[in-house]
């Protein structure tokens, strides 16, 4: 949600809105499910936890009781319950110590995970290298969304006309096995230009 709120500006620019609430959406409805699992095995192991102490004094009086068929007096009882609370203060730690090897074996995952993934394959060299990539008197904008357009419903007379954006008269010369910047603020139209550059490149040999 950060990196959408940081760059709002060019998914509106770039009509991605549907797109990354449908991708925003995913991830939503994801970590719900993982959070309700997470909350319910918490409740789970919280109502075992604080009813252990009690169902282990219950079990062990009774088996001192029913199967040895000792006699059980104030003095054992007493002492019992005592032994019984100070092991409970001790195995207090096991939690945290199950929570710290399962945050470990994630992150061995994840390490595991990136130093096992392919290698960034190298980029290979353009096939038109040997040709100049030039504009001249060169018009560029974004395609429209004809459904827009299409709509049953009539706009409004006094709504507010929304200019499309447009690169007008555009004279470019890229040089041959140099590096070229493209620079500007945002919203000046350096995606349109390269969108421009990329086309030029794929569909050259069908024009």
């Amino acid at each position: 949600m950060n990196e959408i709120l940081g760059g709002i500006r060019m998914l509106k620019f770039m009509a991605w809105e549907r797109n990354f609430e449908a991708k925003v959406l995913k991830v939503r409805e994801k970590e719900l499910k993982y959070q309700k699992l997470n909350y319910s095995i918490e409740t789970l192991w919280n109502a075992i936890w604080n009813g252990s102490p009690i169902l282990v004094t219950l079990v062990s009086f009774w088996h001192y009781t029913v199967v040895r068929q000792q006699f059980l007096t104030p003095s054992t009882a007493f002492t019992s319950i005592i032994v019984f609370n100070e092991m409970k203060f001790a195995l207090n730690a096991l939690p945290e110590t199950f929570i710290n090897l399962l945050q470990s074996l994630v992150s061995l995952r994840r390490i595991e995970k990136y130093l096992c993934g392919t290698e960034v394959t190298p980029v290979p060299p353009i096939k038109h290298q040997s040709q100049a990539i030039a504009f001249q008197s060169c018009t560029a904008t974004w395609p429209q969304d004809r459904s827009l357009h299409t709509s049953s419903t009539t706009p409004s007379a006094a709504s507010t006309p929304k200019p499309k954006f447009t690169l007008l008269d555009m004279n470019l010369d890229f040089p041959i096995g140099e590096l070229s910047l493209i620079c500007g603020k945002l919203g000046s139209g350096k995606t349109l230009l390269l969108l421009c550059v990329f086309y030029d490149l794929v569909f050259a040999d069908r024009f």
